[in-house]
């Protein structure tokens, strides 16, 4: 853990490991639920204690913000308006989310084993709708959806068919579709 105190902020770097030992795991997983903030909160001041960052009983804005490096970024700032809730997390990056139809199991397989090496972070599901195979991407890389658009026969980006995807499609691979369908390739 490295921490900075400037500008009246206190800056925290975690590596990825030792952030889910503090909650933010689940906190970029949208789960805000109160343990998060508890940990969160056990975060706060263990960082301060290290730097002599004097956290009062103010409230705090948390924003996290994941790095190339393997690195999350935890920047508390103190709160001057009053807030009901003492602690408030929220993510910067905007979650994007992706229908990929493909209309063979061969493209499904070959898509899914590039997209495997991409070295890309995202989370996928495989569902049955239709008659096609469609992978429901979820990722915070806007730059991905021209690889996208060059492996589906189809690549949706809207809300609306990746809920009627996930609501009326048959299930095939609830989680980590693509590495399980690139590891079957192996």
């Amino acid at each position: 853990m490295t921490v900075i105190s400037e500008n009246g902020q206190l800056k925290v770097f975690l590596p990825i490991k030792e952030a889910a030992s503090f909650g933010i795991g689940e906190i970029l997983q949208g789960k805000n639920n109160n343990f998060a903030k508890l940990l969160l909160a056990r975060l706060l001041k263990t960082a301060a204690e290290r730097v002599g960052f004097n956290i009062n009983d103010a409230d705090y804005i948390i924003e996290i913000f994941p790095q190339k490096n393997e690195l999350i970024e935890v920047v508390f700032t103190p709160d001057k308006t009053k807030r009901i809730l003492p602690l408030k997390a929220s993510l910067k990056r905007q979650i994007k989310e992706y229908v990929l139809e493909f209309a063979s199991a061969e493209g499904l397989f070959l898509g899914a084993e590039i997209l495997h090496y991409s070295g890309i972070a995202f989370k996928s599901s495989l569902y049955l709708f239709n008659g096609n195979y469609r992978l429901l991407i979820k990722i915070d890389n806007e730059k991905s959806e021209t690889l996208f658009l060059e492996l589906a026969d189809r690549v949706f980006k809207d809300k609306k068919e990746y809920a009627v995807t996930a609501e009326y499609g048959r299930e095939i691979c609830d989680e980590n579709a693509v590495n399980r369908l690139a590891k079957a390739l192996i």
